[in-house]
């Protein structure tokens, strides 16, 4: 955690960190609502192979919602990563580059 902090060693320098979960909409009049919706129907066009990974242990993110999106996107894919935080690639890296690496072959078929 602490490379993570270490560009932001001041509460100031950190106050667009501390803002950004303020813009992720709770309910649909929250003002970014509209936004998130047009990238929903984005992704729903999205003709590609997408894998998406949401650990079971993240307090800010849910697997819930990684489930939602990837059943949103045509080609979608969803793995929970078992015993990992919000730091995900931190808790799981080899876990996480082995699904990429299986993802990819298989699914986009890129060797």
């Amino acid at each position: 955690m602490e490379q993570y902090k270490m560009p932001h060693l001041t509460a100031a320098s950190r106050a667009g960190i501390a803002a950004f979960p303020k813009m992720i909409p709770g309910n649909d009049r929250h003002p970014n609502a509209a936004y998130i919706s047009e990238i929903d129907s984005v992704l729903r066009t999205w003709d590609v192979p997408v894998l998406v990974m949401f650990s079971d242990r993240d307090i800010a993110f849910k697997p819930t919602e990684g489930q939602r999106i990837a059943d949103m996107v045509p080609n979608g894919r969803f793995h929970v990563v078992r015993n990992a935080g919000h730091y995900l690639q931190e808790d799981a890296g080899e876990e996480i580059a082995q699904r990429m690496l299986t993802f990819l072959r298989q699914e986009a078929k890129i060797t």
